[in-house]
């Protein structure tokens, strides 16, 4: 726990745990309380939202939603993520921020965030140096 009061991050992308350095994050943010939940639909319903964002049977593609999952949402200000369950708003009631990995935010399409207190960011243009340098 980061203090009375802390900033609860959700980091939902699995291959980013190995590489978070969480005692730097409290060193920088002693605020912030990072929270380690995956969540991954998989590459085919991924597309299958951007695709068909209204399909009726969309819900039957998405994984279960565990205890651990369910109480990072339950809890999170801000999550970090490629992708969210469809049902968001409900699960994460205090999610105020959503900063997509990439720069397609066609996944979250299906999630609801209309004109609602979510606002979501892309990574769009994160990578242009390095790929314009060729490394």
């Amino acid at each position: 726990m980061a203090g009375p009061n802390p900033l609860v991050v959700h980091v939902s992308y699995e291959p980013m745990f190995p590489v978070l350095d969480l005692a730097r994050i409290a060193d920088i943010a002693p605020r912030a309380e990072v929270v380690l939940a995956p969540y991954d639909p998989g590459h085919e319903q991924r597309t299958r939202r951007s695709e068909e964002p209204t399909a009726l049977d969309l819900a039957a593609g998405e994984p279960a939603i565990d205890e651990g999952l369910r109480g990072a949402l339950a809890r999170a200000e801000v999550m970090i993520a490629l992708d969210a369950p469809l049902d968001l708003p409900a699960q994460a009631p205090h999610l105020r921020w959503i900063q997509a990995l990439g720069s397609g935010v066609g996944q979250f399409v299906p999630c609801r965030l209309r004109n609602g207190p979510i606002v979501l960011t892309n990574a769009s243009g994160i990578s242009a140096a390095p790929i314009a340098e060729g490394e």
